[in-house]
């Protein structure tokens, strides 16, 4: 999950150079795979949310 939040918040930070430059299309671009890429660490996160070896729990 930190590599995730890792590019996440590279690809913010790539999102605000973008604006920066005035270019829209690349703003745009970016902002919907980081959407993506959130959605998936929050799907991967539910996923793993009860796994054991996560939580370090036994069943």
């Amino acid at each position: 999950m930190e590599a995730y939040a890792t590019l996440a918040a590279s690809m913010r930070e790539h999102v605000g150079l973008a604006k920066e430059l005035g270019d829209e299309a690349t703003v745009e671009l970016l902002q919907d795979r980081l959407e993506d890429l959130e959605d998936d660490a929050n799907d991967i996160e539910d996923f793993l949310a009860d796994d054991t070896l996560v939580t370090g729990g036994s069943r």
